[in-house]
């Protein structure tokens, strides 16, 4: 890692916030909380990333870490994530209207 990053950030306690299965879901949670203006990294335990990485069990279990000062906002992202709150699958009823023109045929022909 860079000595100049490591320098400014000496200081910064990193608090877990979450526990997750797997690299990936670590990855899309911290891009997600990255995303919202929150700082975060997750760890794994060093043979969940060999060259034949483990994707079960509590090998693969990966921690999701934030600055102890994001905590709060991290945690509220967290839940709205977990809650659906950042689906981009349109609802049932969005998907199954049709938009009409004013003479009723399709719109886009």
């Amino acid at each position: 890692m860079n000595p100049e990053y490591e320098e400014m950030h000496a200081d910064v306690i990193w608090e877990v916030v979450d526990e997750v299965a797997g690299k990936l879901m670590g990855e899309l949670l911290c891009g997600l909380l990255n995303a919202e203006g929150v700082r975060a990294r997750f760890s794994q335990e060093a043979i969940g990333n060999s060259v034949f990485p483990v994707t079960v069990g509590p090998l693969a279990e990966v921690q999701i870490l934030v600055p102890e000062a994001e905590v709060e906002r991290a945690k509220m992202i967290l839940d709205d994530y977990y809650a659906g709150k950042f689906n981009l699958e349109p609802s049932s009823e969005e998907s199954s209207e049709e938009v009409l023109d004013d003479d009723g045929g399709d719109e886009a022909t």
